[in-house]
């Protein structure tokens, strides 16, 4: 329309004869309608949100208003207040109690992630929901929808379109594949105090989290039993009996990794009063929540109680979900939706050979950490003892991959076929354990977000747009070095020295920002290069090469390239070097006197440029 009536007023000013006055006010007709149709492209430039939904979501929604001001270069005005507006981008949030369904019964209000985003394509685009996670989901599918991608956490991996128009005409429910979609790096974040003092890394993980839509209302936890067993230890001094009988003693309740004697009845009785006190705590300290899940799972390791009467419930799995059985019908008297939830991997890997209560979730592990069966035979197993199955899987495991290429299953495209197989099988839900690392599992940690919103996208359509808008004209080029780093038909120094001539051939002139991300990149062949090095098995790992891998790793903190935290834990546990690591690197006491930390200096791109240029001379193939 713009476009329209500027021609209209070119052509009206050069063929019309009319007086100054005319021409004026015609002139301000025009510019206010030129004006009227610029505004109704961008929803009259407005984002209304009452003030109690504005403060539950306020960083989606004042995200939301930065994103669509930076792709159209437009001021967009936030109202937060109670309006009946009937132009521009409405945020609302239903009460189940009060508000009519407004898709005629279409919007699940027991879906805590669904949403309804409507527009008619001209003044007015609504995002409703009757929960936090919902509305959040929904400015972001709003924002995807649009154009924006963000492919790893920071600004210079996101990518903003240029918008001239924001209006999308569409009236649709919308909901996630999974109800469960999750990850976290081993040991949590690359948090370091004296690297990173505002956190900034942390910040951009947890942005990069929302903003693809990652979550879930089913809030699963892990091990359990040893915060129980801390919990109540005067129970567990004056009745040592309750700890499990292992070569016909009772473990002390001071063991690592202590089991119970399950069969015991006062046992039994404390730990279902246990598990119902922190069920009322939870609610009562987050009455917004609808979904209440409460974790019992046992502790890691051997150890299981060896008694006559243990011994008579049968498999060590039948006592685990024996007792989460117990704390789950006491839940059902307390809350409809109250879950109790555990793991089924090492010794309590195979179903009991009864029924389980219908709150209980179970987690299955079949790909590591379990010789119960195949892992296909083990899901097929699980879903015909319950439907309540979520997934609990490795991508990655820092402490032993230490961000090294993954190959095999869990290379990024493979990897995608594995999440859209869950969905055919109705798993519900999936828990990644992976790395904060980009170099080693940041695409396919994109492929995950992607995928398990919509298990239908095209995984070739994602890695194209990937690669090519990452990456510019060098995207193939990098699509096959990371392909050649995964070859795991070839020694990983070879495949890394291959991989490097690869992408030094690649002088193609692409943008600043995709420049940043490919230097960022050549950071983290610099850190495969000196890991392999100290990998080698006829070069002694000693205090130089780990101080220079550490150090190195720290110096490119801001990258996010690589994970440190596992990488120290990795060398204090497997290297050569533990009592040097611990002494100058430990990261649960990085503000203690002789710690390196406060001597890192972070790399420039230039210097990584130079230093990619001078580790392409050295390595032979």
């Amino acid at each position: 329309m713009a476009v329209r009536l500027k021609k209209l007023y070119c052509h009206f000013s050069y063929t019309m004869k009319i007086s100054g006055s005319l021409k004026y006010l015609f002139i301000s007709i025009l510019t206010f309608a030129w004006h009227y149709a610029g505004a109704q492209a961008y929803y009259d430039k407005v984002i209304a949100v009452n003030p109690q939904t504005y403060r539950l979501i306020k960083d989606a929604i004042e995200d939301l208003q930065y994103q669509l001001g930076k792709a159209t270069a437009q001021d967009f005005k936030l109202i937060t207040k109670d309006t009946t507006l009937t132009s521009g981008i409405i945020i609302k949030k239903l009460d189940r109690t009060v508000d009519k369904n407004p898709a005629e019964g279409k919007l699940d209000p027991d879906n805590d992630d669904a949403f309804i985003i409507r527009s008619d394509g001209k003044n007015k685009l609504e995002i409703i929901a009757y929960t936090k996670p919902g509305l959040i989901n929904g400015i972001y599918t709003y924002l995807d929808t649009l154009g924006f991608r963000w492919y790893h956490p920071g600004d210079e991996w996101a990518y903003t379109p240029a918008l001239k128009d924001i209006r999308i005409k569409l009236d649709q429910v919308c909901a996630p594949d999974f109800a469960l979609r999750t990850f976290f790096g081993t040991w949590g974040t690359p948090r370091n105090r004296v690297i990173d003092n505002t956190a900034l890394v942390d910040r951009q993980w947890g942005q990069w989290y929302t903003r693809n839509r990652l979550g879930g209302a089913y809030n699963l936890s892990g091990h359990a039993w040893g915060t129980f067993r801390y919990q109540v230890r005067d129970s567990f001094t004056v009745h040592p009996e309750y700890t499990a009988m292992v070569n016909g003693v009772r473990l002390p309740q001071t063991a690592p990794s202590l089991k119970f004697c399950i069969s015991n009845p006062g046992l039994q009785q404390l730990f279902v009063n246990y598990f119902v006190e922190q069920l009322k705590k939870n609610i009562k300290n987050n009455s917004w929540q609808r979904i209440f899940c409460v974790s019992v799972e046992p502790s890691d390791g051997e150890g299981d109680c060896e008694c006559d009467a243990c011994k008579k419930m049968g498999s060590v799995s039948n006592r685990d979900f024996f007792l989460a059985n117990l704390v789950a019908k006491e839940f059902q008297k307390i809350w409809p939706t109250a879950y109790v939830n555990l793991y089924a991997y090492d010794t309590h890997a195979m179903p009991p050979d009864f029924a389980l209560e219908p709150n209980v979730i179970v987690q299955i592990i079949p790909y590591k950490y379990q010789d119960y069966s195949t892992p296909e035979q083990m899901i097929a197993t699980w879903r015909k003892k319950t439907s309540n199955l979520f997934i609990y899987d490795y991508y990655g495991l820092p402490i032993l991959n230490v961000d090294m290429p993954l190959n095999g299953e869990l290379q990024p495209a493979e990897y995608g076929k594995r999440v859209k197989h869950w969905h055919q099988l109705g798993i519900k839900g999936i828990t990644l354990e992976s790395s904060y690392g980009i170099g080693a599992t940041g695409l396919g940690l994109y492929l995950f977000a992607r995928l398990s919103w919509n298990s239908g996208a095209d995984v070739n359509a994602l890695l194209k747009d990937y690669y090519t808008t990452n990456y510019g004209k060098v995207g193939s080029t990098m699509q096959q070095v990371q392909q050649v780093l995964a070859d795991d038909s070839v020694q990983r120094e070879k495949a890394l020295t291959k991989g490097m001539k690869l992408l030094n051939t690649a002088k193609t002139e692409i943008s600043a920002e995709q420049n940043t991300r490919l230097t960022d990149y050549k950071a983290y062949l610099h850190y495969l290069k000196l890991l392999y090095r100290m990998q080698k098995t006829d070069e002694q790992m000693d205090t130089v090469a780990s101080d220079n891998l550490l150090r190195f790793t720290y110096s490119i903190f801001f990258t996010k390239m690589v994970h440190q935290f596992p990488i120290n834990e990795w060398l204090k546990n497997f290297g050569h070097t533990p009592t040097y690591t611990t002494k100058y690197w430990d990261t649960f006491n990085q503000m203690a006197p002789g710690m390196k930390y406060s001597s890192v200096v972070q790399y420039t791109p230039k210097q990584l440029d130079e230093l990619f240029e001078q580790d392409c001379k050295e390595l032979k193939e």
